[in-house]
């Protein structure tokens, strides 16, 4: 309720795409959300290239009333601008082509300031920054909008691995992060964990941190055609039985774990499984691909890079089991699909898995290959397991699709805009 005010929200979407992680994924189905139970006196504009527009059209078709798109140019409206995002940030000194022109970024800035906009959201982890030549890190500036805005924080995994980052990635997120904190009129994440973090290292006031649980009923993925299912049975068959890890090959991922506890099963002589691996092959990969080489998996481990969303489906359908043992994560996107499919699937003890996936005997120590080994033996050759895993993924998805995110995220509007609730 805006108490009788028609309120225009910005929600920024930039690229919004699979390769860069979960960050695409969070921002559509937050929109799916939000559309999908608008309350009055709500619209929205969406900020997006083209690639971005592609994939959100399935999901505005029907709001016509409340949402309007507008595409990112160039000044010259002759291409797409191209924007860094926080967790995009691979720069070195070298990589000049990963700059925004000082013309196209106070173009950028005049564009959006022209529309109006009561709040911008940015579901991004930071609002959008140029990156300049031989300096990537030395550059303070975010972009500055006219309307109070909001974040999201996916997470600060770089103050728990900083090994994980190089000088410039932590100190483009110090510098970024910390603007975007300050500045930010509310902040939004999706776990409590989250929220205690930036407390913990910002000293933020609790206030400013609204926890709005990442939207379950959005969680769903195109199923297969019939020709399409056959496709991927004959794509797949000389892997069967695999195990089934949809994850970015960044380091915290953790794939060795997995791959140790399958030398060990293979090593034993307890099991046939393969390995599949779906997301984007980053800079991390070819570290991964020398892991499998010293432990003589090249022939049961396959990476797809990213894979269709039928395909991706398919997978989860005919997997052995899905197996997480990420070392951090916000909130796991495969958790919630395997759940939602109710398929087997066992995570890591880390972060939000535990109290996603809700029953203890179907977590383990992502540092422990053997006790991962062991989980994954019975999961895959326990039937009466395997059913008590699915029956708890039906339980768990029944709860979740309870909440309702959109009343969380529209309160941290009304917060942010100082309206009451009659």
């Amino acid at each position: 309720m805006t108490d009788g005010r028609n309120l225009k929200v910005g929600f920024w979407l930039g690229q919004a795409s699979l390769r860069y992680g979960g960050i695409a994924p969070y921002a559509l189905r937050i929109l799916d959300s939000l559309l999908a139970n608008n309350e009055p006196g709500w619209s929205f504009v969406l900020l997006c290239d083209t690639e971005a527009l592609s994939n959100v059209r399935q999901i505005i078709k029907d709001y016509d009333r409340i949402v309007e798109v507008r595409t990112i140019e160039s000044p010259q409206e002759d291409g797409n601008l191209w924007l860094r995002q926080i967790r995009r940030a691979r720069v070195n000194l070298k990589q000049k082509s990963d700059t925004v022109s000082s013309e196209r970024w106070r173009h950028l800035k005049s564009w959006v300031g022209d529309l109006n906009l009561d709040l911008i959201h940015f579901p991004t982890q930071t609002p959008p920054f140029p990156v300049e030549e031989h300096v990537p890190y030395l550059v303070p500036e975010l972009l500055d909008v006219r309307a109070p805005y909001i974040v999201t924080v996916h997470d600060v995994q770089e103050l728990h691995f900083p090994e994980y980052f190089s000088a410039a990635q932590r100190a483009i997120r110090a510098m970024h992060g910390w603007k975007t904190l300050d500045r930010a009129g509310r902040i939004i994440v999706s776990f409590n964990h989250v929220k205690a973090d930036l407390i913990r290292y910002f000293n933020l006031p609790a206030n400013k941190i609204h926890v709005c649980p990442i939207p379950f009923t959005s969680i769903s993925l195109q199923e297969p055609t019939p020709d399409a299912a056959q496709k991927y049975s004959e794509r797949y068959a000389t892997w069967k039985p695999f195990l089934l890890y949809p994850a970015q090959t960044w380091r915290h991922k953790n794939h060795a774990s997995l791959f140790h506890a399958l030398r060990r099963l293979r090593d034993e002589g307890s099991t046939t499984l393969r390995l599949v691996c779906t997301g984007a092959k980053n800079d991390y990969y070819p570290t991964l691909e020398a892991q499998l080489d010293q432990l003589r998996l090249r022939d049961a481990v396959l990476f797809t890079d990213i894979v269709p969303e039928d395909e991706l489906a398919w997978l989860y359908r005919n997997a052995s089991a899905v197996t997480i043992p990420t070392e951090y994560e916000a909130g796991s996107f495969p958790l919630f699909e395997a759940i939602a499919q109710a398929v087997p699937v066992i995570c890591s003890n880390v972060t939000s898995l535990p109290e996603t996936i809700g029953d203890g005997r179907f977590v383990f120590d992502p540092y422990d290959a053997q006790a991962l080994s062991e989980l994954i033996l019975r999961i895959s050759s326990d039937a009466r397991f395997r059913e008590e895993n699915i029956a708890n993924s039906l339980r768990r998805a029944d709860k979740l699709r309870r909440v309702n995110t959109a009343a969380y995220i529209y309160a941290t509007y009304r917060d942010l805009m100082g309206i009451g609730v009659a």
